[in-house]
């Protein structure tokens, strides 16, 4: 199972195909370098609904998996979510303490808290 834990930058739109079928994107910043990596998750069903409750600044823990295909002789991946929970100081698992570190501060996962300044 893959997992990650990281900001939201980015909530998109839910987007309602032909099919019925609905799909929506929230990209993260996981900061585990000291310049921004933010990923593009795209969300399918439940959720989806999951997005409507969380703001820019959230921390999210994403399970995901990876999709590829192609296209017009080129390959592309996504990163789709299997599940997506907030995270705050009751949900966070208990485990050593890790950081990681964003472009605007860190995450420090023992506590569930978002701090300023340099973990180390």
């Amino acid at each position: 199972m893959n997992t990650f834990i990281g900001i939201v930058v980015e909530i998109g739109e839910t987007k309602m195909w032909k099919s019925g079928f609905r799909t929506r994107h929230v990209v993260i910043d996981t900061g585990t370098s000291s310049s921004p990596n933010p990923i593009k998750v795209d969300c399918r069903d439940y959720d989806i609904e999951i997005l409507d409750g969380c703001s820019i600044n959230d921390v999210l823990e994403v399970t995901y998996h990876l999709q590829g295909r192609k296209y017009e002789g080129k390959f592309f991946t996504n990163v789709v979510s299997d599940s997506i929970r907030r995270v705050g100081q009751d949900q966070v698992p208990v485990q050593e303490e890790t950081t990681y570190e964003t472009n605007n501060g860190w995450f420090n996962q023992k506590t569930g808290k978002f701090e300023e300044g340099d973990p180390f």
